[in-house]
């Protein structure tokens, strides 16, 4: 809406698939979100501290820090702890 301050939610994407974090944009940014992708768990948690992020979408296995570790060092994190987490995963 025109002079609204509004704010699209952030929809943070760790995936060190680049076809998975294009699938997810591409299907995220038409509903109106905003999507910020990475490649790995550190990528991740730099974001974390740097932007407002609404929720976290993580691959649980990832290179150099898993989305086990991401999800248990956002938790240990008062500034962080109540980012909604979510982690993903292609393993059966």
């Amino acid at each position: 809406m025109p002079g609204t301050d509004a704010r699209l939610a952030h929809i943070l994407v760790a995936d060190d698939s680049a076809v998975n974090c294009e699938l997810l944009s591409d299907i995220l940014e038409p509903l109106g979100f905003k999507v910020t992708c990475v490649g790995d768990g550190d990528e991740a948690l730099k974001v974390l501290h740097q932007q407002p992020v609404d929720v976290a979408l993580l691959d649980v296995m990832m290179p150099r820090r898993t989305g086990f570790a991401v999800c248990q060092a956002v938790k240990a994190d008062p500034s962080l702890r109540l980012i909604p987490i979510v982690l993903i995963t292609g393993l059966t």
